[in-house]
């Protein structure tokens, strides 16, 4: 005959099962709540100014912050703010999108859409870091022609024109990319480089 677990056993467990049960109740309502706000925020029309859009990305992060599209689309709506503002605005706006963009990018390094903006908002102060950095993720993602057109833009903004020809010719067979390469490469040489990119 099976004999139960002694009274005070069957009332830790239960004691247990309820202290977990009512943390992932908890959590459930956090992460609704914050994918909530994130939906708002790219949804909702008149949420769409960049205030709003931080403000409610903001509370959607401390709510629950493991919400990569949250950081991903803060940081795409301060950088798309940052090119419609004056010279003088511009700096801040871009420090604002580079902030979300490495809150997303803690969460998940290889996010793509981040790690793109990254190498964007680094050309602007450090061309040769900026072609580093993508550099690295190519290593990663290298069958994406997409990823080596920008490789080559980013070479030749740092006047690294040796590896921006090197990576010009793996787009020989995708004329189309090779075209639009070679036209970032050729609108980044000076003069005195010669006209000819893939000279």
């Amino acid at each position: 005959m099976r004999t139960r677990p002694p009274r005070y056993i069957r009332f830790c467990c239960g004691a247990a099962l309820a202290a977990v049960s009512i943390a992932l109740l908890v959590h459930g309502a956090r992460t609704s709540a914050a994918q909530a706000l994130y939906f708002r925020s790219k949804y909702v029309p008149r949420t769409r100014s960049v205030q709003a859009v931080l403000s409610l990305n903001e509370q959607a992060f401390r709510l629950y912050p493991f919400n990569i599209h949250s950081c991903s689309w803060a940081a795409l709506r301060a950088h798309r703010e940052a090119l419609l503002r004056p010279r003088y605005e511009e700096q801040t706006w871009c420090e604002i999108a580079e902030w979300w963009c490495d809150r997303g990018l803690s969460l998940y390094p290889r996010r793509w859409d981040l790690c793109r903006l990254k190498s964007q908002l680094l050309a602007r102060r450090d061309p040769a870091a900026a072609a580093r950095y993508w550099e690295a993720y190519v290593e990663w993602h290298f069958w994406e022609p997409s990823n080596q057109v920008r490789l080559v833009e980013l070479y030749a903004a740092a006047g690294e024109l040796d590896k921006a020809r090197g990576t010009l010719a793996l787009l020989k067979a995708r004329p189309d990319d090779y075209a639009r390469a070679a036209g970032h490469m050729k609108d980044a040489l000076r003069p005195e480089d010669g006209a000819n990119p893939t000279s």
